[in-house]
């Protein structure tokens, strides 16, 4: 704790040149604006889909990442026959994830809506395939 004090550094101490801007009587410090990360939109950590009826889980190890109930698929959903053999995929891209539906029979719904297009996931989002819940978790 003392080595992170001591590399505090009084405000008189640092050098910090003030600059002109226009439209103001006196000189002003103006400091370079930093955003901070959105948690939703950037991708951190390792990403799960979670089955609610039986609380499987199961990383999202590629993309596009493919569900259904074919064996040939990257998370094979059993015991429920509405669902597609390749019935929707999450792929990531630049951190962001999404969820789409594959022309499946039965279709992939998110807030109640059947999609039409590709759906943005956010950590703790639920989703439907068919009639089977599943929730989008990112660790």
């Amino acid at each position: 704790m003392e080595k992170d004090l001591n590399e505090w550094r009084y405000r008189a101490e640092v050098e910090i040149p003030p600059r002109k801007q226009s439209g103001f009587q006196e000189e002003i410090l103006i400091r370079e604006e930093i955003l901070p990360l959105n948690k939703k939109n950037h991708w951190t950590g390792k990403a799960y889909v979670i089955r609610m009826r039986t609380d499987e889980k199961m990383e999202v190890k590629k993309s596009p990442f493919i569900i259904g109930k074919s064996a040939d698929v990257d998370y094979t959903i059993q015991g429920n026959p509405a669902i597609s053999r390749r019935h929707a995929y999450i792929a990531e891209e630049n951190g962001i994830y999404f969820l789409k539906d594959l022309n499946s029979l039965n279709h992939t719904f998110v807030d109640g809506k059947s999609i039409q297009s590709q759906e943005k996931l956010e950590d703790g989002k639920f989703f439907y395939l068919a009639d089977e819940k599943f929730q989008f978790r990112i660790d």
